[in-house]
């Protein structure tokens, strides 16, 4: 037998004489026996139930957890997805992007805040999903329209007379 000093903690313990590196019984009883947490971590990487609520309620790719390419939603899993920072995150109300942008990109992120859509051409607030307000898109229908019917009033041709 000879004396080997503990590995993790330093204490001298008999051993054989072969051995070259040697743990104490009290620190293999630490460490296969760690104590365990109160509470599980939170994964800051998963979605929370807003974001979440916001994949499944919007995303026209999403079809019962899997993304239309038949792979798993990356929002869903963990990771940034191109397509909802683009096409459903301005949809979204502010908390829901400050939550996607704290977890998914970083304090500081590039998200812009969702600003209200506007007008083409007065530059008006207008609804989501519109290009021109009321007044604007009453005024450009009339415009297409008297030039609609000036093209075809070019194009009737004058019915001839027969003397």
């Amino acid at each position: 037998m000879k004396k080997l000093n503990c590995s993790s903690c330093s204490q001298p313990i008999d051993v054989a004489e072969d051995t070259v590196r040697a743990t104490c019984s009290s620190c293999v009883a630490r460490n296969f026996n760690p104590p365990a947490p109160e509470h599980p971590p939170e994964n800051p990487a998963l979605p929370t139930p807003a974001i979440r609520s916001a994949v499944k309620d919007r995303c026209c790719n999403f079809i019962s957890n899997l993304h239309q390419a038949d792979r798993p939603c990356s929002v869903l899993s963990g990771s940034r997805c191109p397509l909802f920072e683009a096409a459903i995150l301005p949809a979204c109300d502010p908390h829901t992007v400050t939550e996607y942008s704290a977890r998914y990109i970083g304090k500081g992120s590039g998200i812009p805040a969702t600003q209200p859509n506007r007008c083409n051409d007065c530059h008006a607030a207008i609804p989501f999903r519109e290009r021109y307000c009321d007044k604007c898109r009453t005024k450009r229908r009339r415009q297409t329209r008297k030039q609609d019917n000036s093209k075809r009033s070019l194009h009737v041709k004058p019915k001839e007379n027969d003397s």
